[in-house]
């Protein structure tokens, strides 16, 4: 659009598919940063045909232009954005494991008839139940600490899902390893990916 004259004016003097193009950029408000020419060639004028528009123009701290790279006529323009992105919080996460292995070998080795014999009352037989079971338990969990950082902007919500499928599929296809399976979470880990990029 070699009609558009920058900075914009109120001229209206340019073509049709210019104007719907300059009407769109004052319609969303936006701001044409770069205020010199960026393509030099032999035997013509220089023009202004890399853009840099915004809707904030503080946005953009500076703008510098350098050399071309290789061949191109075009200056390679090189803008520094200021972006406000919060600290990441880190928490520590306590997280429970439970070995189930373990915990049923313990519950099949206790002669529960011992334990709900000593009363006649159904209460104290559930508390006796309920005491055993949850000591039990204790002795088969471990804790282990995980610090999870909470500020991740770049990654939203439908992103780490995606991820923690594709985690889930590798690890249950690394688990089966049989033949007939494995092409099952790889064609689903295959298309997670493709989906993350």
């Amino acid at each position: 659009m070699p009609d558009v004259q920058w900075p914009l004016t109120n001229d209206r003097s340019c073509s049709s598919a210019s104007a719907i193009y300059v009407d769109t950029i004052r319609e969303n408000n936006l701001f044409q940063l770069v205020d010199q020419p960026t393509r030099f060639r032999k035997n013509q004028n220089p023009s202004l045909l890399d853009l840099i528009l915004v809707n904030d123009p503080h946005l953009i701290a500076s703008t510098e232009f350098l050399p071309p790279f290789g061949r191109s006529d075009h200056v390679t323009s090189v803008s520094k954005v200021q972006l406000s992105i919060p600290k990441s919080s880190k928490v520590t996460k306590r997280i429970k494991i439970i070995n189930y292995d373990a915990l049923n070998t313990k519950l099949q080795n206790i002669v529960w008839s011992d334990v709900l014999q000593s009363t006649d009352c159904v209460e104290s037989m559930w508390s006796a139940f309920t005491s055993t079971l949850s000591h039990e338990l204790e002795t088969c969990t471990t804790y282990r600490s995980k610090v999870v950082i909470l500020s991740k902007p770049w990654i939203d919500q439908s992103m780490l899902r995606m991820m923690r499928t594709k985690k889930s599929l590798w690890q249950r296809y690394l688990r089966s390893r049989r033949d007939t399976d494995s092409w099952l979470p790889e064609r689903q880990c295959f298309r997670v990916c493709r989906d993350l990029e």
